[in-house]
């Protein structure tokens, strides 16, 4: 039995010393284990011989303040010559004597040949919390539509002045400046961090332009004073098909329910549980798990969906690239102009429509805020649990308060109210 301590045991030694010529690699014997040929000449310069049969030259040596060994692989023996692997060991040599990691060098050297949109795709995979597919693709159309062709320049390259010559001509769009503006900065950051570059030109920019000039723009909503008008002119564009049946039952499901734009557009029917009466949003802005209760109205809404339309995974389907509709500016200018509104509608303008009656409403800023889906403001409240039944009964609050403002004409006499008149009208309840 052979033993540590046995005189049977055979070690082969994992480094060899000569002087390495012009052909010591290519003779160098490939061994069962990978082995070190070390220079007697210039301490620290090698050839590696692998198993494997692969043989490179390098280059090791010790940090002088940290004492970290650092390793740099020059090349293989094939792509190399003897003479201008020395050459380029010594270089390595010199740098880490001099307390420059040869590492970190290269390293910088390489990312500086980088372009944004490059140095993009490693920002968002180097993220603990992973940006949202939306907000990727708003980074990457932001880079490639507005600026173009800096976005493809070297990082390494670019200074200033670009920035300040390319805002100069952006700024006639002050929105989009400003996001692809802070968009490159960003980017720069991290690329700074990374070592690819010394300094941000952007920050540079920024403290010459200084504060971003933003266009005042009026965020629209529906006063409930012309709430009446736009339920009127709703209603005639949806009766007389000015508007398709799809775009009538999401703007309604919007307005009676508070729904971001993302989260109704994209609603799938497995988010909807008919025989629980609730409609869940798992993906959502507020990164947690949501659950709405159906009212009669939207429970009649999304059934006379589900028995009435093309079989589709998404309830508000559509033939485009993303299988569901998109944001339906048509449709809401068709309503605004039929109701002659002070400004133009989207689908946002709804979701605040319905803040603003939570708030004529007198409900509470938590429980508004709870039927919104915004984020906890304050610890306490993250402990109470608002059963489904009682926030229920908010949402019907909010719908008994909008069919309140339903106009009808009797007799040449106005009136207001149609209490369950969307049900009736529309889905036949």
């Amino acid at each position: 039995m052979v033993t540590r301590s046995s005189p049977n045991v055979v070690k082969f030694p994992t480094t060899v010393k000569a002087v390495i010529k012009t052909n010591t690699a290519a003779n160098a014997p490939v061994k069962a284990k990978d082995y070190y040929i070390r220079d007697e000449m210039l301490n620290g310069f090698h050839v590696r011989v692998r198993s494997s049969g692969k043989k490179t030259y390098g280059a090791e040596s010790k940090m002088p303040k940290t004492q970290e060994k650092v390793y740099v692989s020059l090349g293989d023996i094939n792509l190399l010559t003897e003479k201008e692997a020395r050459r380029r060991a010594a270089e390595v040599l010199l740098k880490i004597k001099d307390n420059i990691d040869p590492r970190i060098e290269r390293l910088a050297s390489s990312g500086a040949r980088k372009n944004l949109c490059d140095i993009l795709e490693e920002y968002v995979a180097s993220r603990e919390s992973p940006l949202a597919p939306r907000t990727i693709e708003g980074y990457q159309y932001c880079l490639e539509q507005f600026f173009n062709p800096l976005s493809l320049k070297p990082v390494a390259t670019l200074r200033k002045e670009h920035f300040l010559d390319w805002y100069q001509l952006a700024k006639k769009n002050p929105a989009a400046a400003q996001k692809t503006f802070t968009i490159a900065r960003t980017i720069l950051r991290f690329a700074e961090a990374m070592g690819y570059i010394d300094d941000n030109p952007a920050e540079r920019a920024k403290t010459i332009i200084g504060k971003f000039k933003r266009k005042q723009s009026i965020k629209p909503f529906i006063p409930f004073n012309e709430l009446h008008k736009f339920l009127s002119a709703y209603t005639q564009c949806s009766e007389n098909k000015v508007i398709s049946h799809t775009m009538r039952d999401y703007i309604l499901l919007i307005l009676v329910t508070g729904l971001r734009r993302e989260e109704a557009q994209s609603l799938k029917w497995e988010q909807v549980d008919f025989e629980k009466k609730t409609i869940s949003l798992p993906d959502n802005k507020a990164k947690r798990y949501f659950e709405i209760p159906m009212t009669h109205l939207t429970h009649d809404l999304l059934k006379w969906r589900f028995e009435n339309t093309k079989k589709s995974n998404y309830v508000f389907a559509s033939n485009g690239r993303t299988g569901h509709i998109v944001e339906p500016k048509r449709a809401f200018k068709k309503i605004a102009d039929k109701a002659k509104l002070s400004h133009n509608l989207n689908s946002h303008a709804l979701r605040r429509t319905f803040a603003t009656i939570c708030k004529e409403l007198d409900i509470s800023l938590d429980d508004s805020g709870k039927l919104l889906n915004h984020a906890n403001r304050n610890v306490t409240d993250s402990y109470i649990i608002r059963s489904l039944e009682y926030q229920r009964g908010l949402y019907d609050q909010v719908i008994r308060k909008i069919e309140s403002r339903v106009e009808n004409t009797v007799d040449g006499q106005t009136t207001y109210g149609a209490y369950h008149g969307f049900r009736v009208f529309f889905y036949g309840a």
